[in-house]
């Protein structure tokens, strides 16, 4: 569930769509840091000025998963590989753009 678009927000809080906390899992009375990295990458906003208008619309759950190839050293490698690994990404797309993270799991 993502954040609301709107409105009054909190790092604490028991509503699911206006607690930062509640959508990154946490309890609601955790203790969290608006510089911490976990709430930037929440927030897309990895340095500078962070404002709680910044996590309006924000998700940590909205991921696309895509299958690849396992990351390769070479260009003479990496066109050989074969499908067998699934990563995540941040986009909306079916793949990865310019500015999505990638990820993926152990």
């Amino acid at each position: 569930m993502a954040l609301a678009s709107s409105g009054t927000m909190s790092i604490g809080g028991i509503a699911a769509n206006r607690s930062i906390n509640l959508e990154l899992g946490l309890s609601q009375n955790a203790t969290s840091s608006m510089g911490s990295t976990t709430l930037r990458n929440l927030a897309g906003v990895t340095s500078g000025t962070i404002q709680m208008s910044d996590f309006y619309g924000a998700s940590a759950s909205s991921c696309t998963s895509y299958s690849s190839t396992a990351v390769n050293s070479s260009c003479k490698s990496a066109c050989v590989g074969s499908v067998n690994k699934t990563y995540y990404h941040d986009g909306s797309s079916s793949f990865p753009v310019v500015g999505d993270k990638v990820f993926f799991k152990f």
